[in-house]
């Protein structure tokens, strides 16, 4: 299932980032970055990995969100990032995203990131979702 992104997340652009959730399902989610060519922000072209980061963490909080109010999800923490090359301009990065584990809201969520068949790191956050305390 394809999701729309204007109804899954609060953000637009630039500060939009993900492209793409293609693929949802109770424990997983795909989601697609395409990496900008040149010419785009200084921000991401000097620090490459926190655009993937905030890519990855906006599939997570769409991939919550399906069906809901997009203002529901926050990001909680950032556990661990690593990545074995940084994404190049152009690069389609996807991010396989999958609950390690849940509770009373919060969501831990880990994700391998790779471009076509090569992996390029992979990352672990919590989203934590406010909608649960009501």
């Amino acid at each position: 299932m394809t999701v729309g992104l204007e109804a899954s997340l609060p953000h637009r652009p630039p500060f939009l980032f993900l492209d793409q959730l293609e693929r949802v399902d109770a424990q997983h989610a795909v989601g697609l970055f395409h990496f900008p060519k040149k010419g785009s922000s200084l921000a991401l072209t000097m620090f490459p990995e926190l655009a993937v980061i905030e890519a990855a963490t906006q599939a997570a909080a769409a991939w919550a969100n399906v069906g809901s109010d997009p203002q529901g999800v926050r990001l909680a923490s950032i556990e661990q990032a690593r990545f074995i090359r940084q994404p190049k301009p152009g690069d389609a990065v996807h991010i396989d995203l999958s609950i390690v584990k849940e509770f009373a809201g919060l969501r831990m969520v880990e994700g391998r990131l790779r471009c076509g068949a090569e992996e390029i790191g992979h990352v672990r956050f919590s989203v934590f979702d406010g909608r649960s305390l009501t």
